[in-house]
């Protein structure tokens, strides 16, 4: 209703604005998605992309069932189809632009011929068209991000455009890519999951890979990629192998939520690092640690009590676990401690005193942060 003033139209009585939808499905293409989408949605076998509606299984029977249930609640609902245009018992179908089999997906070979029949572009414009159509391509090219980094380095703004052979040279590899046929096979989260990432300076790559065990043949799902900015080419080649971890993750989160899959990453520094990085130290440990510390209770109560003018270390035995010579300089420092309201934490302003049984630890975990800062 509030889109009504947008359909405003003036006439020889006046301006008129419409009621209702225009006649014809192009101007409530949500609206028809939508319906179609309920009328069939709880069929298994059976998606639709507006009024294009594909029935797929994986026997010919289960089929054969699925396009019954379709064709009677189409009855049902006093929807009809264009026989001319339908296709029945297909082994392989085109399906917006790709090609959809019993042996995977692969992209729809008119386009892929379209692509390489392409002669390199002669300027930015041609450049920006060509790499949108390899965009197209992009799930089954692997490392596409990294192989089309000379090219994209000339859209860049400022950037003279020359075609040089490293541009040729990448723009060689992709045609060849595209003569590979590459099929990709269905997603079974019944299958073993494997994410293979990796990095360059240029980009990030990440392939989802399926196998069974029994088997042991393994298939392509799909290839991702990514092409890193000036700022996170920067990153170290540890910081994009883990940043390549996080966007694979990202990429495929679709297939991954909720199910076991194993990463893989030939950079072995990550490994390395994970290993000899102490683990956090917690408010709680320090709290314990407080607790079991002599020196530090003594000095909580002194604290709380506003007692250092008492304080005579002269009279402390050798033989108590206090540490006097800790507990002076805690003396000298006194106007600024507190003591937390739980009474098991010393603070200097606003910093924590570490406990003398964590303090290895601290200085530890400070040296880790600083090196990898």
């Amino acid at each position: 209703m509030k889109l009504r003033v947008t359909t405003t139209f003036a006439t020889h009585e006046g301006l008129k604005r419409y009621k209702r939808l225009n006649f014809g499905r192009n101007s409530a293409a949500e609206i028809f998605q939508n319906v179609i989408q309920t009328t069939f949605q709880d069929i298994d076998g059976c998606i639709n992309i507006s009024d294009d509606i594909l029935v797929f299984a994986k026997t010919q029977h289960e089929h054969d069932m699925t396009l019954e249930s379709v064709l009677q609640r189409a009855n049902e609902n006093n929807l009809r189809f264009n026989g001319d245009k339908c296709e029945f018992d297909k082994p392989s179908i085109t399906f917006y632009g790709h090609v959809f089999s019993k042996q995977g997906i692969s992209p729809c070979p008119k386009k892929i011929e379209a692509i390489k029949s392409l002669k390199p572009p002669a300027n930015v414009s041609e450049l920006r068209s060509y790499l949108g159509m390899i965009t197209y391509c992009g799930r089954f090219i692997q490392d596409l991000a990294t192989l089309t980094a000379p090219l994209r380095k000339l859209t860049k703004k400022d950037i003279k455009y020359e075609w040089k052979e490293s541009q040729q040279r990448a723009f060689d590899t992709l045609q060849e890519r595209l003569n590979e046929k590459t099929t990709l096979s269905y997603f079974d989260p019944s299958k073993d999951t494997k994410l293979i990432v990796d990095a360059s300076p240029t980009g990030l790559a990440a392939i989802l890979i399926q196998n069974t065990p029994s088997q042991n043949d393994e298939t392509v799902v799909a290839y991702g990629s990514r092409a890193l900015t000036e700022v996170e080419q920067r990153y170290s080649q540890t910081e994009r192998e883990a940043f390549a971890i996080v966007f694979g993750c990202e990429h495929f989160r679709l297939f991954l939520y909720g199910i076991h899959f194993t990463i893989y990453t030939d950079h072995k520094p990550l490994f390395i690092a994970e290993s000899t990085t102490p683990k956090a130290m917690t408010l709680q440990q320090i709290r314990e640690a407080t607790q079991n510390d002599p020196t530090l209770q003594h000095a909580a109560h002194i604290i709380q009590k506003n007692l250092w003018h008492t304080l005579d270390t002269t009279t402390f035995s050798k033989d108590t676990d206090i540490d006097i010579r800790e507990l002076k300089l805690l003396c000298n420092i006194k106007d600024e401690l507190t003591v937390s309201n739980d009474k098991n934490i010393i603070l200097r302003d606003t910093r924590i005193v570490i406990p003398k049984s964590l303090r290895a630890d601290a200085i530890r975990l400070a040296h880790v942060r600083h090196t990898k800062a």
